[in-house]
């Protein structure tokens, strides 16, 4: 009985640690038609009113895009998971300075969805228009669930190409 747990113990911590260091990749373009498919379909839109839509909307999520990678919050440094200790805090002005870049970006936000209104609402009845916001703020509560399990399993978030060494695994050779 032992062994069997002994050997689940290892399946598992090979797994995890082969999960751990697969690369991350940018979403392909063909995510994004996908992810227009969906919502012209979750909006229930006939052929006509969905390719109207779709293009209004690559636009409006380009848009939203480039303003979310626009500001930048400051982050903890990463602490020594070998010798144990935690991040380090925030400064006051590092604080400070994420807080007043939220409300930038809020503003931001609010903008665009202004500037998109009329467009969405050419195609869109304000009930659907209210039923893609939910499903965008829910895709956006999806992405966020999975960060915060990945830092909970101490799985590296950092963008593609980055090395994340650390983490309490030594580097890789190649």
């Amino acid at each position: 009985m032992i062994r069997f747990f002994v050997a689940m113990l290892a399946t598992l911590t090979l797994t995890a640690q082969g999960m751990a260091q697969a690369p991350q990749r940018r979403p392909h373009p063909a995510n994004n038609e996908n992810r227009n498919e969906q919502l012209a379909k979750a909006l229930q839109l006939n052929e006509a009113t969905a390719e109207q839509f779709t293009k209004i909307y690559a636009e409006y999520h380009e848009a939203m895009r480039k303003v979310r990678t626009q500001y930048r919050f400051e982050q903890p440094k990463q602490g020594d998971a070998m010798k144990g200790s935690e991040r380090p805090a925030l400064s006051d002005e590092q604080i400070e300075k994420n807080i007043l870049n939220r409300f930038a970006m809020s503003r931001a936000i609010l903008d665009i969805r202004e500037q998109y209104y009329p467009r969405f609402r050419e195609v869109l009845t304000p009930r659907q228009i209210e039923q893609l916001y939910r499903l965008e703020q829910r895709q956006g509560e999806r992405i966020q669930q999975r960060h915060q399990e990945r830092q909970k399993m101490g799985r590296p978030m950092g963008r593609p190409g980055e090395r994340n060494e650390g983490m309490g695994r030594p580097p890789r050779n190649r």
